[in-house]
């Protein structure tokens, strides 16, 4: 230090002034605070039953009864105004809490002050820097797209259950982060599930089969665009392979489905293309895959997982799940290789929009 040159020395100087004053005039834009109980929403036993499930499963009266506010997430309200922030400020602050958290799950509110359309939510998404996510749906579901990395959340079956699942369970590289930010909130109904992917039991008879055939084995069929072009109606919600890969060539379309770690592609004679994937089942030790969802399964040897299992599984998920209703200006994010997400039936006009990542929290 006796050494330092006297420049340095100011320039020293300078800089922790400088740095002093910023830290003086920063206005914190979020305030931790309590997400408060809400009434438990009550279980409907039907919803064990979402994409009927035809297996002998003698009875579901040990189904849990209610659902609880998610009382573990941290929470923290928007204190600052439009007028005032800036969407890079509001980013960066939003970004710092994120990375802190270590439940898995935050929760932010009242960003609708400062972000008031979904340009505006972009443009706040971007600013975080945040490497983002094309959704390769594990069944072919095309989601409408808002923004780069941001889509729309889907609307087509309000009626039905989404029960608690990880984004891209199937997929060899999931998605690390997925957040969803609401605009509008249903009439009735449209909760929010949360629930973490370690409270989870896997029966070991379970655990077993499924080392024991491999994992789980994945199959996405893609049709040719000028067949779905003649029989529209018969692909209402799915992707050509073209649009899929963004290509017309079919080695490009094998070579995009590869770097992505599904290398078990094969055309047919009609030009279908089908994308198979294997997913050992856990991921960081936990139960991670889609076999709840209760789509015919099948592990990656080829042998069916058996949908007596399957209907258990889809029963006993339920334990340790939380909803919570987003509201307008509610942004959840979740770090999505260890916790769930899914929504309850609803009515009425329901908006939120859902970004992604690759990355898990630091």
């Amino acid at each position: 230090h006796t050494t330092m040159k006297l420049s340095q020395l100011s320039s020293c100087t300078t800089l922790c002034i400088l740095s002093t004053a910023t830290a003086s005039v920063r206005r914190e834009l979020f305030v931790r605070s309590t997400l408060k109980e809400a009434p438990p929403v009550d279980f409907q036993q039907e919803w064990v039953h979402d994409f009927d499930i035809q297996a002998d499963v003698h009875t579901i009266d040990d189904v849990v009864t209610e659902l609880r506010s998610p009382h573990f997430v941290p929470t923290f309200d928007f204190v600052g105004t439009s007028n005032t922030t800036s969407i890079q400020s509001l980013a960066l602050q939003a970004k710092h809490q994120i990375i802190q958290d270590t439940t898995g799950a935050i929760l932010f509110r009242g960003l609708n002050k400062a972000l008031h359309n979904v340009s505006e939510f972009a443009a706040f998404w971007s600013a975080m820097q945040w490497r983002p996510v094309e959704h390769v749906s594990c069944y072919n579901r095309k989601r409408e797209s808002a923004s780069i990395g941001v889509d729309f959340v889907d609307t087509d079956v309000p009626q039905m259950v989404l029960g608690p699942h990880n984004e891209h369970a199937c997929n060899p590289n999931p998605t690390g982060r997925i957040a969803f930010y609401g605009f509008q909130p249903a009439d009735h109904g449209g909760e929010s599930l949360v629930r973490h992917n370690s409270a989870i039991e896997v029966p070991d008879y379970v655990t077993d089969f499924v080392r024991e055939h491999g994992g789980i084995q994945t199959t996405r069929v893609y049709a040719d665009h000028d067949r779905m072009m003649q029989d529209k109606s018969r692909y209402p919600t799915s992707m050509s392979w073209q649009e899929r890969c963004g290509t017309n060539s079919k080695q490009d379309c094998k070579d995009f489905f590869s770097s992505r770690g599904m290398t078990g592609t094969k055309f047919d004679e009609d030009d279908t293309l089908t994308v198979t994937s294997v997913h050992p089942g856990w991921l960081d030790g936990s139960w991670f895959n889609h076999i709840e969802y209760g789509f015919p399964t099948k592990c990656a040897d080829g042998t069916d997982f058996p949908r007596e299992w399957q209907m258990e599984m889809k029963k006993n998920k339920w334990a340790e799940t939380f909803a919570y209703k987003l509201q307008e200006g509610d942004w959840l994010v979740l770090d999505n290789r260890s916790v769930q997400h899914g929504r309850l039936p609803y009515e009425g006009k329901r908006l939120l929009i859902v970004s992604y990542t690759d990355e898990s929290y630091l």
